[in-house]
């Protein structure tokens, strides 16, 4: 059975296209892509960064959020992850590139002492970068779901996270 999609997550995918600028390079969702053990939101859950910034959504809040916000703000450092950061959490960080000449990451966090996060768990997080294109192909491929009954699926490699998207 594939797991009903986060609301929040869905109404932030379905919004999309009015909240990432036409001249934006550095809008990034980041997607609570699974867990293993506590985490305070489940798989589905996102949030929408643009310049460092949160610009709607949530995958928690606390020190996690804090931190998939300074992961997230890698395009206008034009570049990679800082591996010398000392506030990096992320114990491993993939990447790749879409068909688009954007970015994915997947990166983990383990949600004990250094995220100061008590949950003990672990949270696997997807960053896309989004340009105005894939804003509108994301919120049109959950329209389409939806009307059809069929699952998202946000892909990174060979891993993949479905889910259902409920009626709205």
């Amino acid at each position: 059975t594939v797991p009903t999609m986060d609301a929040e997550g869905q109404r932030l995918l379905l919004r999309l296209p009015g909240l990432v600028p036409a001249n934006s390079r550095s809008v990034v969702l980041v997607t609570v892509f699974s867990v293993q053990g506590s985490a305070p939101r489940r798989p589905g859950a996102r949030m929408l960064c643009g310049d460092g910034r949160l610009l709607a959504g949530t995958i928690g809040g606390g020190h996690l959020e804090d931190q998939a916000l300074r992961d997230a703000n890698w395009p206008s450092r034009s570049g990679s992850a800082d591996a010398d950061d000392p506030h990096a959490c992320a114990t491993e960080m993939l990447e790749e590139a879409t068909e688009s000449g954007q970015t994915r990451r997947l990166a983990r966090y383990p949600l004990g002492p250094k995220l100061a996060q008590c949950c003990g768990g672990v949270v696997w997080l997807h960053f896309d970068e989004l340009n105005p294109a894939r804003a509108a192909q994301l919120a049109a491929s959950v329209q389409h779901s939806e009307r059809q009954g069929l699952p998202v699926s946000t892909v990174f490699g060979d891993r993949t996270l479905q889910e259902q998207p409920r009626p709205l």
